[in-house]
């Protein structure tokens, strides 16, 4: 459950625009070229040891930017590694991008056709390095048969992975005032590049740290406990599966709440427990919670919340005085 590759959104403008060239293929002095943009400049930016002007900012971006279409030509065999890895062959991509009508602001979607069982946790880091190998905004989809509101509503424009795209690579002028590569500062920057979640700014508080992690085990007991059943009645489409498949949703949106007020000395403390991952899962769950997957909620709750209750088990405070266990 280790975090490896940070959401693009979490990335500040000087990490995307390393990333986004990397993707490209191009060096600091062939960007250089194309931009206009002195070298020392781009490496400063990069490095984040200074910000650039309006016009600067404009030139990259306009270098960069590539219909999401053409990084997928150019990424197909890289993304179809990453898929497997994780054990899904039967890859289609949907919507704009799989024709061609879409820019380098829109978002891939991916949908996976699969009966192998996938968390929510494991979903966050699949996603996460998609987005790393694209440098775009990635969302995936999960088609097990138990129902997926966005696969529901997109049962057409679906083209598999392997079907070459009659588009050519180019480089366009486009550039708006959302910024391609500035998708938001993030304050106390190195500190969330090292860890994955912010540092707090709030007083820690050893007693307020106990009852928040109490809070997150008794989640995690309501969500096993959700899970405990029959895997058909928790898909059926009857009331009573209506109610469990809310509530487990419920269940996981409370979760990682709890996790984000839990002071950040604690989480530095205890690393075996996936901080960084729960708060990617946070800001995913803002932009599709009504898209969730019922196998991905019942997996979740089956495996992944026994494996966090465990170590939520073994936390340590830090300041108590013989760093004592819960």
């Amino acid at each position: 459950m280790e975090q490896k590759f940070m959401a693009l959104r979490d990335l500040r403008p000087g990490a995307f625009l390393r990333l986004r060239r990397n993707v490209l293929g191009l060096t600091q002095a062939e960007l250089a070229g194309i931009s206009g943009v002195p070298q020392s400049h781009i490496s400063a930016f990069e490095n984040h040891k200074r910000r650039i002007s309006v016009a600067e900012e404009t030139a990259l971006a306009k270098a960069v930017s590539v219909p999401a279409h053409t990084l997928m030509s150019m990424k197909r065999h890289v993304v179809r590694g990453i898929f497997s890895r994780y054990g899904y062959d039967d890859i289609f991509m949907f919507g704009p991008v799989s024709t061609g009508q879409d820019d380098a602001f829109t978002p891939i979607d991916f949908l996976v056709s699969t009966t192998k069982s996938l968390g929510m946790l494991d979903l966050v880091g699949l996603q996460n390095e998609l987005e790393n190998a694209l440098s775009t905004t990635v969302y995936v989809s999960v088609d097990t048969g138990w129902g997926n509101a966005k696969v529901d509503r997109f049962p057409r424009e679906v083209t598999k992975l392997d079907e070459k795209l009659q588009f050519q690579p180019l480089l366009v002028d486009l550039y708006r005032a959302g910024n391609v590569f500035s998708p938001r500062e993030i304050e106390e920057y190195p500190y969330f590049q090292k860890w994955g979640f912010p540092k707090s700014f709030f007083p820690y508080d050893v007693s307020a740290a106990r009852w928040r992690v109490d809070d997150m085990s008794r989640t995690l007991d309501v969500g096993m406990g959700i899970a405990s059943g029959d895997p058909k009645a928790f898909i059926a489409k009857t009331p009573a599966g209506v109610q469990s498949r809310f509530a487990a949703y419920h269940s996981i949106a409370v979760l990682v709440e709890s996790a984000a007020k839990i002071h950040s000395d604690v989480k530095e403390a205890n690393p075996g427990i996936p901080w960084a991952i729960l708060s990617g899962l946070r800001y995913r769950l803002l932009q599709t919670a009504d898209e969730i997957d019922a196998s991905i909620a019942w997996t979740t709750l089956r495996e992944d919340f026994p494996k966090i209750l465990d170590a939520l088990g073994a936390v340590t405070y830090p300041g108590s005085g013989t760093e004592a266990t819960a």
